[in-house]
C-alpha cells in the first residue's frame, strides 16, 4: 500500500508537467497558425499590388477577390489583422534599373548596375537610409547611365510597404511580446 501513496503524487506530477507541455504546444501551433494567416495576408497583398498598381488602404479591401474572408487568429478567436495593417515608408530598400535594358542580367547594363551596388549601400549604411540620388554617390555621369544609349539610370527608394501584425497580446504565452507575430513584404515573417 506504501508503494501507491509514493506512485500517486508522483503520476500528478508527471501529467501537470505533460498539461503544461501540451499548453506551450498548443501555444506554439496558434502562432504557427497566425503565421500562416499572415503569409496568405501577404500573398494577397502582392496580388492585389500588381493588378492595381497600389496596395489596398485596409485588408478588407481584398475580401471577396483575393481573399474569400480574412482569417481569424487562432488564439484570439477572431480577426485581428485589420488593426494590425498599416502601410510605411521604408527608405532603406533601394532599387536602380535602366530604361532602355528592363532586365540588365542579359545586357551590357548588368556589370555597371552591379558596380554601383556596393557604393550604393555604404552610402546607405553612413547615412541610415538609401540616398535620394545617384549624383550622391559623386560617381562620373557615364558610370550611372546605359553604356549603349548613355540615359541615365532610373533609381526609386522611400518605398510604401505594407506591415501587417497580430494585433493584441494573444501569443504573450508561445514568447512573443504584444503585436507580434509581424509581416512585412520587404522582410517577410518576424515572430519575436
Amino acid at each position: 500500500m506504501k508503494t501507491h501513496s509514493f506512485i500517486y503524487p508522483f503520476l500528478a506530477l508527471l501529467l501537470l508537467g505533460y498539461a503544461r507541455q501540451a499548453g506551450l504546444h498548443t501555444h506554439e501551433k496558434d502562432v504557427a497558425q497566425c503565421v500562416n494567416n499572415l503569409e496568405i495576408i501577404g500573398d494577397s497583398l502582392k496580388t492585389y499590388e500588381r493588378d492595381h498598381g497600389a496596395y489596398p488602404k485596409r485588408l478588407q479591401q481584398l475580401v471577396p477577390e483575393y481573399l474569400s474572408e480574412l482569417p481569424s487568429c487562432p488564439q484570439a478567436g477572431r480577426e485581428t489583422y485589420s488593426e494590425g495593417f498599416e502601410t510605411r515608408v521604408d527608405d532603406w530598400f533601394m532599387q536602380v534599373g535602366c530604361t532602355t535594358h528592363p532586365y540588365p542580367s542579359q545586357t551590357a547594363c548588368s556589370d555597371r548596375i552591379a558596380d554601383l551596388v556596393k557604393p550604393l549601400k555604404r552610402l546607405r549604411n553612413e547615412q541610415g537610409r538609401a540616398p535620394h540620388s545617384l549624383l550622391e554617390l559623386n560617381l562620373d555621369r557615364d558610370a550611372i547611365g546605359c553604356p549603349e544609349t548613355g540615359e541615365r539610370f532610373h533609381y526609386r527608394t522611400g518605398f510604401r510597404v505594407p506591415v501587417i501584425a497580430c494585433e493584441g497580446s494573444y501569443h504573450v504565452k508561445a514568447g512573443s511580446p504584444a503585436d507580434f507575430p509581424r509581416f512585412d513584404l520587404l522582410h517577410g515573417v518576424v515572430e519575436k
